[in-house]
């Protein structure tokens, strides 16, 4: 209401107009309505226009069939009789099935929708018939072809009104809902459930983890458990003895290494045999396991010739290792090994095989997974809290759109008691 001549005189104040007031709980429900409303009116608005479409569409159909009745007239060039012959066929298959592609009329708004998809995939492919399939043929169907033109004119002009009209009604508001589905997942109380829910499951797995810790403390005092270390104990010494013994042979025949590659290379010029010229080789290159695999006497050869044949060692510290090596009982400390290397593999695997052993590793590899489930929790919360520190501004922000979108959509201002 416009100011009268004594409001103006007294200085009255023009009263503003009050908003609307949405409670924030009951908004969801009023956009939910207006769309439905929305759709409807834009349904109702449509249904003559797409009558029209329709129309066209048997338009489009009936020239296309005149067309295809039609015979190459007399008179014309080979060359375009055959480019004719072959387009003409394919024009018309592609044109009437594109448009059968489309359908019944639609009955509702959702219906609608999709007719209109399809009229926007359908004229596209109409376009490229048109500069593929068609193009020579106005020249033999001129007028054939343009009454074709003129109905796929009308129906990409009514193609375009019906977009306008489609989601005029309907689409801020959908628009709308988006952006309050946005507010709501980021809001403070969504957030709050989220973190409280990953606060719980840190919670659960920490009681799994103590009850599998109270389970393993029960079988680490089991009788059974026990004489699983007594087992694992012994496997430990045998390993030690095992290493003991593998490194008295290494003491023993490293040294020997460069006497021994002099010694091939004599061997090599003065014609020893090629089997103790291999196991020279073998000792030099790996004088343990050669040793272990060695049990037909090779050493004791290779000494032997080194001592009593022709090949001479003034070195006396060489002399006396090679003496040394001499007088060892080979056999037994290979027998020792070989028994020591069986009780190894016996207590692996009766370790490796027993329940308790496969139970505790269970637990073990539960635990471990549970403490990585936790890890990943909390740096989730973590990425919650920052997630909820940046969300703030943005739902403010989120809010007031929504606000002045509905407010232009409605023609009056509208506020939400959020």
């Amino acid at each position: 209401m416009g100011f009268s001549f004594f409001d103006r005189l007294f200085g009255r104040e023009e009263e503003k107009p009050q908003p609307e007031i949405i409670e924030s709980g009951e908004l969801r429900s009023w956009l939910e309505e207006h769309v439905e409303s929305g759709k409807d009116r834009a349904y109702n608005k449509c249904v003559s226009l797409v009558d029209d479409i329709f129309q066209n569409i048997q338009g489009v159909e009936a020239a296309t069939r005149n067309l295809d009745k039609l015979e190459c007239p007399t008179g014309i060039h080979k060359k375009a009789v055959k480019i004719v012959r072959t387009s003409k066929p394919r024009f018309v298959r592609g044109v009437l099935d594109a448009l059968s592609a489309l359908g019944r009329k639609p009955s509702g708004y959702d219906e609608l929708k999709i007719f209109y998809s399809g009229l926007e995939d359908t004229m596209p492919i109409l376009a490229k018939l048109n500069i593929s399939e068609g193009r020579y043929l106005p020249m033999v169907f001129g007028e054939r072809i343009d009454d074709i033109k003129k109905e796929l004119k009308k129906l990409a002009k009514n193609t375009q009104e019906l977009k306008k009209i489609i989601g005029s009604d309907v689409d801020l508001f959908l628009s709308v809902l988006e952006t309050l589905d946005v507010i709501e997942e980021n809001g403070n109380e969504k957030l709050d459930v989220m973190k409280q829910e990953m606060e719980e499951e840190i919670r659960e797995y920490n009681k799994k983890i103590a009850g599998l810790e109270d389970e393993l403390c029960s079988l680490h005092s089991s009788g059974e458990f026990k004489e699983l270390g007594e087992a694992a104990r012994k496997h430990r010494e045998v390993v030690e003895e095992l290493e003991s013994v593998e490194l008295q042979i290494f003491n023993l025949l490293n040294p020997l290494k460069r006497p021994l590659k002099k010694f091939r290379k004599f061997g090599e010029v003065h014609g020893f045999s090629q089997n103790m010229l291999k196991w020279v080789s073998r000792y030099i290159q790996d004088p343990v396991d050669c040793f272990l695999s060695d049990s037909g006497g090779n050493l004791e050869q290779i000494l032997s010739e080194i001592k009593c044949g022709e090949f001479k060692i003034e070195n006396k510290k060489i002399r006396e290792r090679i003496e040394s090596a001499s007088v060892i009982d080979g056999n037994k400390i290979r027998n020792n090994h070989s028994q020591l290397l069986s009780l190894k593999g016996s207590l692996g695997g009766e370790i490796e095989s027993s329940s308790v052993t496969q139970k505790e590793e269970t637990i073990k590899r539960e635990v471990e997974r549970m403490g990585r489930e936790i890890e990943k929790t909390q740096e989730n919360i973590c990425r919650l809290e920052k997630r909820k520190e940046n969300a703030e501004s943005r739902v403010v922000q989120l809010r007031e759109e929504i606000e002045a979108k509905l407010s232009k959509a409605e023609g009056y201002l509208i506020k939400i008691n959020w």
